[in-house]
């Protein structure tokens, strides 16, 4: 059979370096699958949404909308600048991985750049379709950008 089942229901995906990430259905868990085991750990709590970049893994806090970054034992909040340069280190050895824009533009809009996120976008409109849909819901959904909207 070409399929295995590696666990059970989930919200959504998200692929760090050579792991997995999910969010459960309820979004009330963020758990990890180790590769080599295959097991799944706990590593984070309720999350709106998570987003796998080439190194790292970010979740957006229900509620708030705070955008956090896993170090590989805790989220941290405010690594936006660390996120920015794995993110383009990702960018200059795959120029079209999406999902390494869709990251560097989050990363941009929490440090309060809108013109980097932007470009970002753009650049997405041109890749894929459902990155730059996200990206645009988060760049207005965002309270740093919410006036703008309006």
């Amino acid at each position: 059979m070409p399929w295995s089942k590696i666990g059970g229901p989930a919200h959504s995906l998200a692929i760090i370096a050579n792991r997995l990430a999910a969010l459960t259905p309820d979004k009330q868990a963020v758990y990890m699958r180790d590769p080599s085991s295959g097991q799944w750990q706990q590593i984070g709590g309720p999350a709106a949404s998570l987003v796998g970049g080439a190194w790292d893994l970010y979740a957006t806090s229900p509620g708030s909308g705070d955008l956090w970054r896993y170090d590989g034992s805790t989220w941290t909040m405010g690594k936006f600048k660390e996120a920015i340069k794995a993110e383009e280190r990702a960018i200059r050895l795959e120029p079209n991985n999406a999902r390494a824009h869709f990251s560097l533009a989050l990363a941009y809009l929490r440090l309060g750049n809108k013109d980097a996120a932007l470009k970002q976008y753009s650049l997405l409109k041109t890749m894929n379709g459902n990155w730059a849909r996200q990206l645009y819901q988060n760049l207005y959904s965002d309270k740093l950008l919410e006036a703008e909207k309006k």
